[in-house]
């Protein structure tokens, strides 16, 4: 959750020369502290951890220094040395109680042995960043992060809240409470932010009120779609450069998001506008293995639920043979991305093997070019 920008690390003429001392010195000038803060988020930027943490553990020799203590402690949580990590945080934070930074507490709160633990410091990290906003509307910040960045990670602070009440925190007989009262909290913050959004529909769902959620998860898919149309009709027309201006705001949700989208269009049975926004996640990646699987699991759906039927087509004109040819060659190129790229998603490989099993015994077939583009049905 921290961004940490990487000023790529200059050399100075005098080292470039090769003369970092003159007649008589016993070797280079020790560099300061912002040019080791300089070197470490370059070997951060290179994964290079251990060599990161070696020169912040250098750093903080010559005293203590906050920033240097912070990335410390993120390099250690980030590398799986969580228990260091969190030893240089709680020590950042009990030498600088009124440190600036939301960081320490957000990944404090991501680390933290209990539910409660995390729920505090999750709102110490909101505290901040709200101070952030205040002073961004009263014209008194000096930071390059914008308004709508610091909102989305206060929105996202908040669902992260919620899922704890969700989950660990379920059976607290305030939990429907808590959960109702952070994300308004979100929503008076960001009201069109789809991760806000969706994490309602959640609620809604958890409540036993099912039609609420699915209007919420609708109208999200609706607005993502409009956006997507927008971009994708702005890439074949010349745009003016006031277009671009009233534009700017018009992007599209991660496709982590979008993948959560789809999958909860699935469940409410809305297969064309699922398909619709796993083909935003295709066109942005062609390789994502969760985004391949979502195609194939929703033609599969869409033909599985028109057979149940028993009608030969959709209002769209789409037969199930077609469904299930659709699914069946995102099915197949599911099993060969998953493969490639090792994904550590399990799960998603046997539901694909399964599906993939099911539809060639169905003797549903597809046309597959082979390495030396011959095409064969497979």
């Amino acid at each position: 959750m921290v961004k940490s920008s990487v000023i790529a690390k200059k050399q100075s003429k005098k080292q470039r020369s090769g003369k970092s001392g003159g007649p008589g010195t016993a070797g280079a000038t020790q560099e300061t502290a912002e040019q080791a803060m300089e070197r470490a988020h370059g070997l951060i930027a290179r994964q290079d951890f251990d060599a990161a943490v070696t020169v912040l553990e250098g750093l903080l020799t010559r005293g203590e220094d906050a920033t240097a203590r912070e990335l410390i402690g993120v390099v250690e949580c980030e590398r799986g040395e969580v228990e260091k990590g969190r030893e240089h945080l709680l020590k950042l934070l009990k030498i600088n109680p009124e440190h600036s930074s939301a960081t320490p507490h957000l990944y404090l709160a991501q680390t933290a042995l209990t539910p409660r633990d995390a729920l505090a410091s999750y709102e110490s990290a909101l505290k901040i960043l709200q101070k952030r906003l205040e002073a961004l509307s009263d014209g008194k910040s000096t930071e390059e992060d914008t308004e709508d960045e610091i909102k989305k990670e206060c929105v996202m602070v908040f669902v992260a809240m919620v899922e704890i009440w969700m989950s660990d925190l379920c059976f607290e007989a305030d939990a429907p409470t808590h959960c109702n009262a952070l994300i308004s909290r979100a929503l008076e913050i960001s009201p069109q932010d789809p991760d806000a959004l969706l994490t309602l529909a959640s609620i809604r769902m958890s409540e036993s009120r099912p039609e609420e959620a699915r209007e919420i998860v609708v109208a999200v898919a609706d607005r993502v779609a409009r956006i997507a149309e927008h971009l994708e009709a702005k890439e074949d027309t010349e745009v003016t450069v006031a277009a671009m201006d009233e534009d700017r705001d018009l992007e599209l949700p991660p496709i982590q998001t979008r993948g959560l989208l789809a999958r909860l269009l699935l469940e409410h049975e809305d297969y064309p506008l699922a398909l619709r926004m796993v083909e935003t996640i295709r066109s942005e990646d062609d390789e994502d293995v969760e985004g391949c699987y979502l195609e194939g699991w929703g033609w599969y759906c869409r033909g599985k639920a028109l057979e149940e039927a028993s009608k030969e087509k959709d209002d769209a004109g789409v037969t199930v043979e077609e469904c299930y040819m659709e699914a069946l060659s995102a099915l197949l190129e599911c099993q060969s991305l998953h493969i490639q790229q090792d994904h550590p998603d399990e799960g998603i490989l046997t539901h694909t093997n399964e599906l993939v099993a099911e539809l060639e015994g169905k003797g549903i077939k597809v046309e597959v070019e082979d390495e030396e583009g011959d095409v064969e049905m497979q």
